[in-house]
């Protein structure tokens, strides 16, 4: 119940909790379920590859990698240090430096790029420089034609990308989508506004509004259960889009109070309204606490 943060691989999630541990389930003996000791704590950021490796960024800026060793997945550079930001794409790892350069290790990696503010990849690459300019890579040469971006993508404040799919959402909150979308990805829905948030699937597209509400598109062809987003689904905080799933991650909301009226002269002790609160998981229990900051005055 305290998740900050998920990624997923092709067979499990990974979950990152309030008190820097990592927890991690889903097919039974898949390697990254044992989750080590460097993970455990102190973990400020994490990620995931598509074929089955899970990074955690420890907040000394150390990154720790664990699961299957295919493509070198594994492999993060010895003494890489000072890393603010790490990603997984297919079978490739990438860690952004405080310093804006971007290291990369496993398959499908090019030389090491600098001046980057961020960087992702799954099994391209796409990055993001300090001037809002996007660069877009791949090596495999077949596939050169779907990485040309569009023109005209400045300020853009986010980015993503999936299976030679990029996507960036801009400052002000609207999405572009290019590369390989021949399963609907870039039928983008009317309207779309107001995104703070992009994540990528095999087929599908995941939008999370500034508001917490999500948008999913792509392959509706055969009605496969990760378009339609489940009823309840309200009040997201992050997202992470698996193979054929998506992952979100949700805070209790729609707090609400049965009464705001004080009767004038009441007495110590009495009872003005009653707290309550929707949108939880069943089994669930909510607690309340007066916080300090701005309004905790007269708490």
């Amino acid at each position: 119940t305290d998740v900050t943060q998920v990624a997923v691989t092709g067979s499990t999630i990974a979950a990152l909790r309030a008190n820097g541990s990592v927890v991690v389930w889903g097919v039974a003996g898949d390697p990254t379920l044992t989750v080590p000791v460097g993970a455990q704590s102190g973990v400020t950021q994490i990620a995931a590859t598509f074929d089955g490796a899970v990074y955690a960024l420890r907040s000394d800026g150390t990154v720790v990698a664990w699961g299957d060793p295919v493509g070198q997945q594994l492999a993060v550079p010895s003494g890489l240090t000072g890393v603010a930001a790490v990603r997984g794409g297919g079978t490739q790892g990438l860690a952004i430096k405080a310093d804006g350069s971007v290291v990369g290790w496993g398959s499908n990696y090019v030389a090491p790029i600098v001046g980057f503010t961020c960087a992702d990849a799954y099994p391209n690459g796409v990055a993001r420089k300090s001037d809002s300019s996007l660069v877009h890579w791949d090596t495999v040469t077949a596939n050169a034609a779907t990485l040309n971006i569009p023109t005209g993508l400045t300020g853009a404040g986010l980015f993503s990308d999936g299976f030679r799919l990029a996507g960036v959402v801009s400052s002000s909150g609207q999405v572009t989508v290019w590369g390989r979308t021949s399963a609907g990805q870039a039928n983008i829905p009317a309207g779309l506004t107001g995104i703070a948030e992009l994540s990528f699937g095999e087929d599908h597209v995941v939008a999370r509004s500034t508001s917490g509400n999500l948008t999913i598109w792509g392959d509706g062809l055969t009605a496969r259960p990760e378009i339609a987003v489940p009823i309840g689904w309200a009040g997201c905080q992050e997202i992470a889009a698996g193979y054929r799933f998506t992952v979100g991650v949700f805070a209790a909301t729609n707090l609400a109070l049965s009464s705001t009226l004080v009767p004038f002269a009441a007495p110590a002790d009495t009872i003005i309204g009653t707290l309550s609160v929707s949108n939880f998981r069943i089994g669930d229990t909510p607690t309340f606490s007066l916080v300090a900051g701005t309004g905790a005055d007269d708490n």
